[in-house]
């Protein structure tokens, strides 16, 4: 197993919205709580770097699921909330817009952050 690269943070939690639903904040105790939430994030990380073997110059969210265990559709979801909060933790980067091959939308690209 990969270890994260510094600065990873165990002790942070999945963010919820100031205008989320009560359930919304549940549900994210209950992942971070289960240890989901912090097993997803590596996951995600993971399946980021097997993608930019692919996708050179970044690569979407949905593009990034399809490197995830599985190969789930949910995979896509997990994958699009998770890396904004890698993102916030220093660990990847926004790159281009550009259309995604698995949806076929315009989409933001991820990158690991050097």
């Amino acid at each position: 197993m990969t270890r994260f690269p510094q600065p990873y943070l165990f002790f942070d939690q999945p963010g919820s919205h100031r205008n989320d639903p009560v359930t919304s904040y549940i549900a994210a105790e209950k992942l971070a709580k289960s240890g989901k939430w912090s097993s997803q994030k590596h996951e995600v990380y993971e399946a980021l770097k097997s993608a930019l073997k692919q996708y050179k110059g970044g690569a979407t969210s949905a593009e990034v699921a399809a490197f995830m265990d599985g190969c789930d559709p949910v995979n896509r979801f997990t994958a699009a909330r998770r890396l904004p909060e890698l993102e916030k933790i220093g660990l990847v980067k926004k790159g281009i817009i550009r259309q995604c091959t698995t949806t076929g939308s315009l989409c933001v690209t991820w990158e690991i952050k050097p």
